[in-house]
């Protein structure tokens, strides 16, 4: 399955910049706007699942009409985290990268997570 193959994250981060920009959104794009923005967004996200054990999620996940809903919530939580990397210029695959080296020293391999 090639996921996610066709384009990159700079990429998006442009194509998801040059929409705001064409409609003046970004002169609003301030680091703390950006993050209430995500926490708001990542809410309506939840709501996908609201009510939802483990289980019931993952068999509304496979809905086809709900999945969709769920890629648009998350795909909302998504652009303003581009738009606050981009702001702030921040790679992402950089900082991917270095969280995951911290990550791995935190918590090897052989170590279970609490």
């Amino acid at each position: 399955m090639k996921l996610d193959s066709k384009t990159s994250i700079l990429d998006l981060k442009k194509k998801l910049y040059k929409f705001s920009k064409k409609r003046n959104w970004q002169s609003n794009y301030y680091p703390s706007h950006l993050s209430k923005s995500i926490s708001i967004e990542a809410g309506e996200l939840l709501e996908c699942f609201q009510w939802q054990d483990a289980k019931k999620s993952e068999l509304l996940s496979k809905d086809s009409k709900q999945k969709e809903k769920i890629a648009m919530e998350a795909v909302d939580v998504l652009y303003y985290l581009f738009m606050l990397f981009y702001v702030l210029e921040i790679d992402i695959s950089e900082s991917v990268e270095r969280k995951l080296e911290e990550l791995h020293i935190r918590y090897p391999e052989n170590k279970k997570s609490d």
